[in-house]
C-alpha cells in the first residue's frame, strides 16, 4: 500500500470536486482464478475464452494479482513421473 497521505498531492478545491464514471469500461464479472490455479488451467482460460487478463485472487476473494497472456506465453510446464516444473522462455530457447 503507498504510505503518502492525500494532502501531499495538493488538489485544489476544483480538482476534489471532479470524478469520472468508469462504470461502463468496467466488467462487473471478470474472470477470476485462485492462487492455486496450474499453469495448464491459466493457459486453458486464455486459450478457450480468448482473454487478454485474469484475475488472480486469494482465499478472501481479494485481488492479489493480475495475470496477462504475455505473462503465461513466457512459461513452459513439464510433467515428468508425478513431478511438475516450470520454467521460463527465452528467445534463445527458439533459436536453430
Amino acid at each position: 500500500m503507498y504510505d503518502e497521505s492525500l494532502e501531499r498531492l495538493c488538489l485544489s478545491e476544483e480538482d476534489e470536486l471532479c470524478w469520472m464514471d468508469l462504470q461502463p469500461y468496467m466488467n462487473p464479472h471478470p474472470h477470476r482464478i485462485p492462487l492455486t490455479a496450474s499453469l495448464q488451467s491459466i493457459f486453458s482460460l486464455f486459450r478457450g475464452l480468448g482473454l487478454r487478463y485474469l484475475i488472480a485472487i486469494d482465499d478472501n476473494n481479494c485481488l492479489r494479482g493480475i495475470i496477462t497472456r504475455k505473462d503465461v506465453a513466457r512459461f513452459k510446464e513439464k510433467r515428468h513421473k508425478k513431478k511438475y516444473s516450470i520454467r521460463e522462455l527465452f528467445v534463445s530457447d527458439f533459436r536453430g
